[in-house]
């Protein structure tokens, strides 16, 4: 029987695209555990839901060739690592993790706040936007103004990397310089980039951001990702 009652520290990840074990179940018991631990909620627990994540980490090969994979989809691996690493901190150091997503559950559906400061978690937020919106229309051989703002809740770490993938086939060619943020700790910036499409058609252009607590932009481990992706049909 799940009653919520535990004599640790907890930290749930639960995947905001989960296909398998839908997010409702993570609110589910988050109310279990505050009925059990009461005002003592946050020294014991933490939840992070992640955007763009499903509940198998994709890969792409020849066993698994669809560009969705890596455009539509994020590997949380980096996170579990990173909450490996904060839960030791917890136990050990008595070092509290950045704190639990905040969202809302309506009629089943869980939502979460635009921005990151709202959010919180260990996930940076990308908004990014197409000529000003959601969805360009434009003809072959027109520019498209790309614009995303980036932001990594407080506490969470540092923009390290910042990849395009205009044509939707999976590869981000396309990487940024080391983004230009505020103060000495980039937690918060401007993405842009001007992009004209050689033949018709509909597609998925997508920004993949990626943040690191130690903000270390060579080390494999630790590397939280998130997705910004807009619509573009070209005439």
């Amino acid at each position: 029987m799940q009653t919520g009652r535990f004599a640790g520290k907890m930290i749930v990840i639960e995947n905001l695209l989960d296909e398998a074990a839908y997010p409702c179940q993570a609110d589910w018991y988050r109310r279990k555990v505050e009925a059990a631990l009461g005002s003592r909620l946050d020294d014991h627990y933490r939840l992070w839901l992640i955007d763009h994540a499903m509940h198998t980490t994709p890969t792409v090969g020849a066993d698994d060739p669809r560009p969705v994979r890596t455009t539509r989809v994020i590997s949380y691996q980096g996170i579990l690592q990173q909450a490996i690493r904060d839960l030791a901190d917890w136990v050990e150091k008595g070092v509290a993790p950045p704190p639990s997503t905040e969202y809302e559950l309506i009629e089943g559906q869980v939502f979460v706040p635009p921005t990151a400061k709202a959010r919180r978690g260990i996930q940076a937020v990308v908004s990014l936007t197409a000529n000003g919106g959601s969805r360009a229309e434009v003809a072959v051989g027109e520019t498209v103004e790309f614009v995303a703002s980036v932001e990594v809740p407080p506490g969470a770490g540092t923009i390290v990397a910042a990849e395009w993938d205009f044509l939707g086939a999976g590869d981000y060619p396309v990487t940024e310089p080391k983004p230009q943020g505020e103060g000495r700790v980039l937690s918060r910036t401007v993405v842009r980039r001007s992009y004209a499409f050689d033949a018709p058609g509909t597609y998925f252009p997508v920004l993949r951001v990626t943040s690191q607590r130690q903000g270390d932009p060579d080390t494999p481990y630790g590397r939280v990702f998130n997705l910004g992706r807009v619509r573009v049909v070209v005439r």
